[in-house]
């Protein structure tokens, strides 16, 4: 017997992997935090979340390791985007965009945790670029459809990525360096979690 309501299982699969999705800046933020406690002196303010995972950390594998589990949630949770936006009304083209720019912030992550500081190949991350488009993309993605605080949020956090991308309100890099990239994180990475908890949200109402 077989009700007209039930989920399939590839409903169900996108489900897990937008629950993945939820859990990036999750792991983003509290692999940092958890990575900060065994590093004594460590300023969140001045030091990039970086040095977490070098040598000078106590045990930087706690940092990389974050890194990599956030990669590997933010791949899985491009492949929601792919799946759980065609329900939603989204154009395919921008489905298709959106998908892959997520995944390639995944390979940002990933990149960090495999080639940590000091390694020389931790600067020249060549996928950093597609981070910053997540909140606008994300943002379009989603955007029909859903609550005027929603559109609030993605609308707020694409501004305050201009003004920090812009340089709008100074920040001595020097003192501040650990600020200004936490302040940046905190623009991109939760649109991740809100898109897919969104996602997830329409495919349950469908």
């Amino acid at each position: 017997m077989t009700a007209h309501n039930t989920p399939s299982s590839q409903d169900r699969l996108t489900s897990v992997a937008l629950g993945f999705g939820i859990a990036v800046p999750f792991l983003y933020f509290g692999s940092q935090i958890v990575a900060a406690l065994s590093f004594p002196g460590y300023n969140f303010l001045s030091q990039s979340a970086s040095q977490l995972g070098s040598d000078l950390a106590r045990y930087p594998a706690v940092f990389n390791i974050g890194a990599i589990l956030t990669g590997f949630a933010t791949l899985i949770a491009s492949w929601d985007f792919l799946r759980g936006l065609n329900g939603v009304g989204t154009p395919r083209a921008l489905i298709w965009v959106t998908a892959a720019v997520v995944a390639l912030s995944a390979l940002m992550h990933l990149w960090a945790g495999v080639f940590p500081m000091p390694n020389p190949r931790h600067g020249q991350n060549p996928f950093q670029i597609a981070a910053m488009a997540l909140p606008i993309l994300i943002g379009a993605a989603v955007w029909k459809g859903v609550r005027a605080p929603v559109r609030v949020y993605f609308v707020a956090t694409v501004l305050a990525l201009a003004v920090l991308m812009m340089n709008v309100v100074p920040l001595d890099r020097q003192l501040y360096d650990g600020l200004f990239q936490r302040l940046l994180a905190l623009a991109v990475f939760p649109s991740v979690g809100v898109g897919s908890y969104l996602v997830r949200q329409r495919q349950f109402e469908a």
